[in-house]
């Protein structure tokens, strides 16, 4: 989902230069527990960053982007970075499809799940996190 939002070109130039060779390169070099300290740190800095695109759900966006995936072939999309639970509808072709949305786990404690049997479902999570 973090490519969805066309719009928040701030976000789209940080991931494109911490997901680069170079960075990671050097982060490679950096001892495991001093990595984790850094990625918590800036976990926690990015959370009070680029707020405009925060406070509100880019729905239209959303859809748009899945509208795509559907016109691909896909029967679902499936995407995280919003961490705002949302199943919606989408009317294509006299065909309705899902778009999934997955919820903050660490504070609903809620996942998806794909069922054998074709099913696909939010549901909570019990104490041993299955």
């Amino acid at each position: 989902g973090d490519l969805v939002n066309v719009e928040d070109r701030q976000y789209r130039r940080w991931r494109r230069f911490s997901r680069s060779a170079p960075v990671w390169a050097l982060v490679r070099l950096l001892p495991e527990r001093r990595r984790v300290a850094m990625a918590e740190s800036l976990e926690k800095r990015m959370r009070q960053t680029n707020l405009a695109y925060k406070q509100a759900f880019p729905e239209a966006q959303v859809r748009a982007y899945a509208a795509d995936r559907f016109r691909e072939g896909h029967d679902i999309v499936v995407l995280g970075h919003f961490h705002v639970e949302k199943d919606l509808t989408f009317e294509s072709d006299g065909a309705t499809r899902r778009i999934l949305v997955l919820p903050e786990w660490r504070e609903t404690r809620r996942h998806l799940v794909a069922r054998q049997d074709g099913t696909v479902d939010f549901v909570n999570s019990d104490v041993t996190g299955h």
